[in-house]
């Protein structure tokens, strides 16, 4: 995979000095003019040394959650076992139920995200009783309390992914404020930064789709790749789409749940036999 390097600078080669140039710099040294002041002229304060250049640049630097690097590295064994849960579900309908180890799941959008990080022995749902709102507001609130929400341009193979203004939840009319109203689970991730998704799908049940966010308002490239997938859904069957509908136009976050895995272990028998807090 392809890295990013920051270079710092270049030493300049002393072939690229012109050679009378040295010649003269020789002749004042061995005149004592390059070392001495002449009679009665003010001294030169030497040069104060330039500070140190950093040996590298962090991602927090950056403002990066991962190193471009991290980001970069081969999956690792938990990824992959995400992927794995993840393609258990495909081609369920929308809404549909399943069990995982026991537990019923609902397959609405955040229905699947449970399901998928179950089979894991992650239960999301853990700390939804402490937040208000849906499920994904609940995911939210529950990754940004510990830190592993983050906005990097290229996540990590079981990310999390949160978008808002997907529909109209609160029912007002206004397709621009509706915050935290769906989320995925990144599978994987192209050099062109194509990142590669499962969700559910409101007509379609659980897919993978795409969201590029290099460039979030494009669906197709030249090519006719597929960049960005639909996303928000018209406000009904068959009507106008809104203005901001693509995925990566309407992203919000990512989330770093196998980051925080150890604080949502699954505990103390079932749990909650049903899961719906979400929505479309």
């Amino acid at each position: 995979m392809r890295a990013t390097r920051f270079v710092a600078g270049q030493d300049i080669p002393v072939r690229a000095i012109g050679r009378g140039m040295l010649v003269l710099g020789a002749v004042l040294a061995a005149a004592g003019c390059a070392s001495a002041p002449a009679p009665g002229a003010a001294a030169v304060p030497p040069a104060e040394a330039a500070p140190p250049r950093p040996a590298s640049i962090s991602a927090a630097d950056l403002g990066l959650y991962r190193s471009m690097d991290e980001a970069r590295a081969a999956p690792t064994e938990e990824e992959l076992k995400v992927v794995a849960s993840s393609k258990k579900l495909l081609g369920q309908a929308p809404n549909a139920k399943v069990l995982v180890k026991g537990r019923q799941f609902t397959l609405d959008c955040i229905g699947t995200v449970c399901a998928i990080y179950y089979e894991l022995g992650i239960d999301v749902a853990k700390d939804f009783d402490k937040y208000p709102g849906n499920g994904v507001n609940r995911l939210y609130r529950t990754l940004e309390e510990r830190k592993a929400l983050h906005r990097d341009r290229y996540p990590r193979t079981g990310d999390v992914v949160i978008w808002d203004n997907t529909w109209d939840a609160n029912g007002d009319g206004d397709r621009t404020n509706d915050p935290r109203t769906h989320a995925g689970v990144v599978l994987a991730v192209d050099e062109d930064g194509t990142i590669h998704y499962v969700h559910e799908n409101l007509y379609k049940g659980v897919v993978i789709e795409t969201m590029n966010l290099l460039k979030p308002t494009v669906a197709l490239d030249e090519s006719g790749k597929r960049l960005n997938s639909g996303m928000a859904i018209a406000t009904a069957s068959g009507g106008a789409k809104p203005d901001r509908w693509l995925a990566g136009d309407v992203f919000q976050a990512f989330g770093d749940l196998l980051g925080i895995k150890e604080d949502l272990k699954v505990s103390g028998g079932l749990g909650r036999a049903e899961l719906r807090l979400a929505g479309p």
